[in-house]
């Protein structure tokens, strides 16, 4: 289909992207202001827009609208209309430069889809949340750990400093023992016949269950940890994330150790020459002597962060806790003291409540020392104390109370060494999994994402070695392509893209011509899509959206004849601005095994109510010399004719290297053209001796095509059939002296052979003289 730019050219593949993907890239960008509701109907259309499309299945027409499931149509059918939402079909020249001038992060995003990583992406992702789960399971059992270790350390009324080995324990443990006549402890496997011991020695004092009952609650209140113990914490923790933001002041951003030391493990390892995120030139042994650099500079920092995340986790862990025990305490003694205390009470445990919910994320220094203050206004060590007072008067009323409660205290003591000593060795026996469990963990993920990059590489190998044979046949002993598709990050995915230039490999933008960049990025969809076709041979559709444009004249045929070689078991939809390459498609499509397949459109026209009109396929040469153009009326003659002589010309001063005066919106008309040509062919002695009679008659009747041009002016209606054709027949007969049918070539001068104007076979060729 050829028309020129604004002709509606690109909306029938917009229609054909929209129907079979669901979604027209074209405007469904992700851009805000852009969407296929609002700009892809008729600018005065009040409805959505309706497309239609017509597939065919053999003998069968199938209608589809964006309004029907696939689910409706039969096997054929349907697997076409599923692959089409899945394999990328249509080449714009957009796309096509975009592909080029990509980042390697942006260009592996491209092509994503087409590589069909979606297993490999989800094994690599769930492997990565079990990382990340391993990790947060390992913090959760660390936080159990310390909490064990501090409730341990409370009831045995060890010092914060003091380790809970069995050996410390059990010392300590010995001292109340001993006091109440027990055998003393020489292991902890020992513990369950000293709970025996003492509960043979209690048995006959519990006089009352409600001695046990306060006993019980006294013995709870005891593992409140006191105020002085959470100030020190939270200031701590206070003064050293301080010291952290204070340190950090002046550095841009946050400073993470681990992604500087992650990053420099994927240079090394893939042997990266250019940075994975902005695509500078990088040195592996620089950024390592960088990296090392930065965390030598920032040790104090990573020092001051782990520190600030230890002393947070403490701080909420203490917080935590005394909400639980005075929550608890609470629970089972909701009677037998006075109203106002228990009142109290509940106040201190909401403070304890709003504290550890707060706190859950890290707050400003200033933020945790007001927080702090505002719970030793609720004095919760008062509270405390005045709740033990009450129960040690209501216990002394009961008899032998002291020793009683001696025992019960070593008894709970008993139970909670035992308790939580084999919490404690359970959550070592965890953290000693999840540590193993990471460390497997991240060898997976090494795998798994070298796996990908080994599947992704030998696809890119294989694109890019299909690239190479269609580049090599559009150009040929040029001593340039060898495209490489190289990944270059492992994890997020990045293609790095080279080709060689006699010899030389290197980015192809800064080596190649623009012709030879769009053949490049042509050649590598083609390879992209005969690669998909290999894995799906069912979906064999091929659409190329305008995308030569800087393709000279020595290539466009050898680019159709690639295409339609290649590409004959596809179904081909090609568009085009240039007349040039679409009369170049025509004969090479009629030249193949079944000319009658290939269908050639042009579009005569565009009009607001009614869209893009086609008009005869047949180009201006070909209808000028049809029974229809000699038939024609005389201004459609001179029109047609007109046209062709200001092709001839653009090609024609294009490739003899002929001047043409600027002009800066690049819109060239004939006169400037024609004078130009006709003076540089005055020049060509062997050209214009056998022209002379063409381009004076030319040069005399081509005021013809202004005259038809200005809206039929009383000039135009005086033009004779005779005259229009002596101006048509004088530009065919120019034609066939610029434009060789062999080679399908227009006129080339060749500078090493002293300026010769020769097509590429020589059947056409002019000398100097």
């Amino acid at each position: 289909m050829c028309g020129d730019n604004g002709t509606g050219k690109s909306s029938y593949i917009d229609a054909i992207e929209k129907i079979l993907t669901e979604k027209c890239s074209s405007l469904e960008s992700g851009t805000q202001t852009l969407s296929w509701k609002k700009h892809g109907a008729h600018i005065k259309c009040q409805g959505d827009p309706q497309i239609e499309l017509t597939l065919t299945d053999g003998n069968t027409d199938y209608i589809v609208s964006d309004k029907q499931d696939s689910e409706k149509y039969p096997g054929n059918l349907k697997t076409f209309l599923d692959s089409a939402r899945i394999y990328p079909f249509i080449l714009h020249r957009k796309t096509l430069l975009d592909f080029v001038d990509a980042k390697p992060l942006e260009r592996y995003k491209a092509i994503e889809g087409f590589l069909k990583l979606e297993e490999f992406k989800g094994f690599e992702d769930n492997l990565k949340e079990l990382l990340d789960d391993c990790k947060a399971k390992y913090n959760d059992s660390e936080s159990r750990k310390e909490e064990n270790v501090r409730a341990l350390q409370l009831r045995l009324r060890l010092s914060h400093q003091s380790h809970v080995d069995a050996e410390t324990c059990i010392s300590q443990m010995n001292q109340q023992l001993s006091s109440l006549g027990i055998p003393l402890l020489k292991k902890l496997e020992e513990i369950p016949d000293r709970l025996k011991k003492i509960e043979d020695s209690i048995t006959p004092l519990k006089h009352d269950e409600n001695l046990l009952k306060w006993t019980n609650s006294r013995t709870i209140l005891g593992e409140v940890q006191k105020n002085e113990v959470v100030n020190s914490a939270g200031r701590n923790y206070s003064e050293i994330r301080n010291q952290l933001l204070t340190r950090q002041i002046g550095i841009k951003g946050h400073f993470y150790a681990e992604i500087l030391e992650q990053g420099l493990k994927w240079i090394q390892e893939d042997r990266l020459d250019r940075c994975p995120l902005c695509d500078s030139t990088i040195n592996a042994d620089d950024v390592a002597r960088h990296v090392e650099k930065r965390i030598r500079e920032n040790d104090e920092i990573i020092a001051l962060t782990n520190d600030q995340n230890q002393k947070f986790r403490t701080f909420v862990s203490i917080l935590t806790a005394n909400k639980n025990v005075l929550t608890k305490f609470r629970t089972q003694l909701s009677e037998g003291l006075e109203p106002e205390l228990l009142k109290q009470l509940d106040i201190v445990i909401t403070g304890y409540n709003t504290l550890a919910q707060t706190h859950m994320e890290q707050q400003s220094p200033e933020k945790i020392i007001a927080d702090l203050d505002e719970l030793d206004k609720l004095n919760p060590d008062e509270v405390v104390l005045e709740l033990n007072t009450k129960i040690t008067v209501i216990c002394s009323q009961f008899s032998d109370h002291e020793r009683y409660e001696n025992l019960f205290n070593a008894k709970t003591a008993l139970e909670a060494l035992d308790s939580h000593q084999k919490k404690i060795v359970a959550c070592n026996r965890e953290l000693a999994h999840y540590e193993e469990s990471f460390n497997q963990l991240q060898i997976l993920v090494k795998q798994a994402e070298q796996a990908r990059k080994n599947t992704v590489q030998n696809l890119m190998d294989t694109i890019a070695g299909l690239a190479d044979i269609y580049f090599q046949k559009i150009h040929p002993k040029e001593t340039i392509g060898k495209p490489r598709l190289t990944i270059t990050e492992r994890g997020t995915g990045s293609i790095k893209l080279t080709g060689t230039f006699y010899g030389k490999e290197d980015d192809p933008r800064g080596l190649y011509s623009e012709g030879h960049i769009d053949t490049l990025g042509l050649c590598l969809f083609l390879a992209m899509c005969r690669a998909q076709h290999q894995q799906n041979p069912d979906f064999s559709l091929l659409i190329l959206d305008d995308v030569l444009h800087s393709v000279d004249g020595n290539h466009r045929r050898r680019t159709a004849e690639l295409i339609f070689q290649e590409f004959g078991d596809h179904q081909i939809i090609i568009t085009t601005h240039d007349r040039i390459w679409f009369e170049i498609l025509k004969t090479v499509s009629q030249s193949t095994g079944n000319p009658k397949k290939f269908k050639a459109y042009q579009i005569a026209d565009w009009t607001l109510a009614d869209g893009p009109v086609l008009g005869d396929h047949l180009s201006e040469y070909e209808w000028l010399k049809s029974k229809e153009g000699l038939e024609a009326q005389p201004a459609d003659r001179v029109i047609k004719a007109g046209r062709l002589l200001e092709e001839l010309l653009q090609n024609l001063c294009d490739s003899l290297t002929i001047s043409v005066p600027f002009r800066i919106r690049g819109d060239y008309t004939i006169d400037p053209l024609w004078s130009a040509f006709n003076k540089r062919a005055k020049e060509k002695k062997s050209f214009f001796k056998q022209t002379r009679k063409i381009l004076e008659s030319v040069d005399l009747l081509r005021k013809q095509r202004n005259w038809v041009g200005a809206h039929f002016n009383e000039w135009a209606k005086n033009l004779t059939a005779e005259e229009s054709k002596e101006f048509a027949q004088s530009v065919i007969d120019l034609r066939n002296f610029v434009y060789c049918e062999k080679c399908d070539q227009f006129i080339k001068r060749i500078s090493d052979l002293d300026g010769v104007w020769s097509c590429r076979c020589e059947r056409l060729k002019y000398k100097e003289i």
